[in-house]
Order: structure tokens, then C-alpha cells, then sequence
């Protein structure tokens, strides 16, 4: 505020009190003038002082309204909205999650600091939370989802609902902790790095086939690995995942199938209780044995062993993915080895963490951060001052409304009538 602005905000405090305190004594002197009607020099007197008091009420209300711009300062204002907007973004996690009042004030500050390292707005992380919690995620892991998800959304080209709502539901359907759930977004980062998968269509295959692969006793990586190899041939998200489950449920039921299937199985030389003894082993490799032998077979034969198998319906696309094997290889030594796809999210993360655009994304969002913690300290007493001013403006609007009744009163005077008894109650009130 510059040294002109206070000084007029003195000036127009001083005017404001001293006006105030005159036309209180003018209000006092018309009281006493309202015996002497007859008296000119009396009517006079009560007209200079209502004068008197319409300057009072004039100067009051300039005040305010001083008071009023000032108040409602750009900084001041922006600060308060983005705390408002904070508040509001919050108010949907305390509505998922019931924790002490000290707890939730510490995950608002998380929520902040994450805002801050990544750059994502911190409403955004907070309706992140805000899922998480609804989704069954314990509190002290409510934080490092949002992070996860807001990095997953960087690294995965999607928005940050879409990453939340695919890991929660997978996380939850394969019973992951949130290491588990990290490491395995690592996993899908690192697949569709290193083929011509994406990140979408493999959480999408998975939300499909997941539960199926953990039956199966595949892990969850081997699973999107069986997933990113058909997507990297061309086949369609919906199709590769109904597809592969139909290959999964039919050979994990293999003793329960009828004739043909038990046919198809003799034609890749495989019996029923063998391959329920090679998945019970090692799953992953046993279902690329499968289709390796699917895969050996004459082009002759090929079509009708795989509809023995898995029927008309899918044998074209299970016929597919064994003439992928070597991707489907190719995409399990990706996942093999935990090391090698360890920060995969992380460094993708890094990448766009250090270009210009986001530093300059970060300066927006440590600013608006900022704000919200200053303007959270001016809510409670921009709510004490609302109330106040509320109260002023009260008063104010009653000072007007004696005015004119006053103003009234002194042209009935003026004019040789008499005040009423009611107008007698009214300046004596």
C-alpha cells in the first residue's frame, strides 16, 4: 500500500470519527430543539444539524467503501481463492476417510508438497486422494498413490483419473500393495518402451485378464507381458484380452474338457495332467510351450487344432499370438529381471521433470501452493471481517434510513407542524 493510500485512509478514519461523534451531538440538540416548534431559530438548529449529520453519514459511508476496495486487494483476493479452491478439493477427502483432525491437516500439507515436486495442481492430487481412499487404500498409503498416479499419468500419456481408477482397480483385484502396484506400473512403463504396445491398452488388457493370470499363478508383469506382446501384433485391447482369457480358462481346465479339446492337446503332444503339472511349475513357461507347438503345426492342421482347443471364436486369435511367440519371449525377459525395470516410472518422469515447460508449470503451482497456505492464515479473519462488515453495513444502511426520517421530520418543522408523539419516540430512541 503506498504512503499516499494510508495517509487518505487516516484522513477518511478521522473525518469518519469526528463526524460520527458531531452528528451524535446533533441528535442530542434536535431532541431538546423538538419542544421549542415554534421557535425559527430552534428550526434552524435542528435543519444546520441535520445537515451536519448528512455529511457525518456521507463520510461513513466513503469509508466503507475505501475500506472495502482495500480489503478485497488482488493479492489478498487471489490467495483466498486459492485456498477456498484447496479447501473445497479437500473437503472430498474428509468426506472418503475419518481420521483426527491433526492426521488430515498433515495429508493436506503431503498433498501441498507433492503438488510442489511435480507440478500437478494440488486439487488434482487431492481428488486423487480422494479415489485412493475410496478405493480401499490404507491412509498411510493415501499420498504415495496420488504420487504414483500423478506420475504414471506423466510417463503413461493419460490423465491422472484414468491412471488412478486403472491402478486402483488392478491393485485391488490382484491384492497388490502400493510397492507392488509401483513395481508393476514400472512394468508397463517398461513394455511399452520396448515395443509397440502402450501404456493404455496394456492396463486396459490387464483389467481383463488380471484376475484370470493370478489364478494361473502368473504375476502380475508376466500377465501384461503375455498382454503387451499381442498388442504389439496388432490385435485390439478388447479382443486381446478376451482372447487370452479363453486360452488361459481352457487350459487351466484342461482335465475338465471334452473330447476335441483333449484331441487338440494329442496333436501338440501333450497330455492333460502334463500341462496341469507344467502350469502348476512354471505357468509363463508353460503357456509359451503351448505355443510354440501351436505354432509348429502344419498350416494344415493348424486351424483345426486350435478350434478343438479354443473353438472357432478365438482360434484366429490364439493362432496369432503363437506366431508371436518370440515377442511373447521377447516381452517376459523384459519383466524377468525386477532390476531392469526398477524406476522405470521415474525416469520417464524425470524426463519431462526437466524441461523448461514444466519448471515453468512449477513456478505456477509452487506460487499457487504458496498462496493457498497464505490465504488459508486470511480465512479465518476475512470470515471475522465479512461478519463485521456485514454489521457495519447494517448499521450504515439504519443511519440513512433516521436520515431521512430526520429529514421529514425537519420539513414538518419548517412548514409550522408539530412532531407526533411517535416522532417524539423516535428521536428519543
Amino acid at each position: 500500500m503506498s504512503d499516499l493510500n494510508v495517509e487518505l485512509l487516516l484522513k477518511l478514519n478521522n473525518q469518519m470519527s469526528a463526524g460520527l461523534r458531531k452528528a451524535e451531538e446533533d441528535l442530542k440538540k434536535l431532541r431538546g430543539a423538538a419542544d421549542g416548534v415554534g421557535n425559527s431559530d430552534g428550526i434552524d438548529k435542528q435543519t444546520r444539524s441535520l445537515s451536519r449529520f448528512s455529511a457525518a453519514a456521507a463520510a461513513a459511508g466513503a469509508v466503507a467503501i475505501t475500506a472495502g476496495i482495500m480489503a478485497t486487494g488482488k493479492a489478498i483476493q487471489y490467495a483466498t481463492g486459492q485456498a477456498i479452491s484447496y479447501e473445497t478439493a479437500m473437503s472430498e477427502v474428509r468426506k472418503a476417510i475419518d481420521v483426527p483432525d491433526d492426521e488430515f491437516a498433515r495429508l493436506e500439507r503431503t498433498i501441498l508438497q507433492l503438488s510442489s515436486e511435480t507440478g500437478m495442481a494440488k486439487e488434482d492430487l487431492a481428488a486423487l486422494v480422494a479415489e485412493a481412499a475410496r478405493s480401499g487404500r490404507p491412509l498411510e498409503e493415501l499420498a504415495g498413490f496420488a504420487l504414483l498416479a500423478s506420475k504414471g499419468a506423466i510417463a503413461f500419456g493419460m490423465s491422472a483419473t484414468e491412471t488412478s481408477e486403472a491402478l486402483s482397480k488392478l491393485s485391488n483385484a490382484l491384492g497388490l500393495s502400493l510397492p507392488e502396484t509401483e513395481d508393476f506400473a514400472d512394468a508397463v512403463n517398461h513394455l511399452a518402451d520396448n515395443s509397440a504396445s502402450s501404456e493404455r491398452d496394456i492396463l486396459g488388457f490387464m483389467n481383463r485378464v488380471g484376475a484370470t493370470g493370478k489364478i494361473l499363478k502368473l504375476s502380475a508383469e508376466q500377465t501384461a507381458a503375455f498382454g503387451a506382446a499381442m498388442l504389439s501384433i496388432g490385435v485390439p485391447t478388447e479382443v486381446a484380452g478376451t482372447g487370452f482369457n479363453a486360452f488361459l480358462n481352457k487350459l487351466a481346465t484342461a482335465d475338465k474338457q471334452g473330447k476335441n479339446f483333449q484331441e487338440g492337446l494329442k496333436a501338440l503332444g501333450l497330455t492333460a495332467k502334463e500341462l496341469k503339472r507344467s502350469l502348476d511349475e512354471d505357468a509363463a513357461g508353460a503357456l509359451q510351450d503351448v505355443l510354440r507347438k501351436i505354432d509348429a503345426l502344419p498350416d494344415s492342421d493348424k486351424l483345426g487344432v486350435l478350434t478343438d482347443l479354443f473353438g472357432l471364436e478365438y482360434a484366429d486369435d490364439i493362432a496369432k499370438l503363437a506366431g508371436a511367440v518370440d515377442e511373447v519371449g521377447k516381452s517376459l525377459n523384459l519383466v524377468a529381471d525386477g532390476a531392469d525395470r526398477a524406476g522405470s516410472l521415474d525416469k520417464t518422469f524425470a524426463i519431462f521433470d526437466a524441461t523448461t515447460a514444466k519448471s515453468i508449470d512449477d513456478m505456477g503451482t509452487s506460487i499457487e501452493n504458496f498462496a493457498a497456505r497464505i490465504g488459508d492464515s486470511f480465512t479465518p479473519a476475512i470470515k471475522a471481517a465479512a461478519d463485521a462488515t456485514g454489521g457495519f453495513f447494517d448499521k450504515l444502511s439504519a443511519l440513512i434510513d433516521r436520515r431521512a426520517d430526520m429529514a421529514d421530520m425537519t420539513q414538518r418543522l419548517g412548514s409550522g407542524g408539530d412532531l407526533t408523539a411517535a416522532d417524539q419516540e423516535r428521536l428519543a430512541s
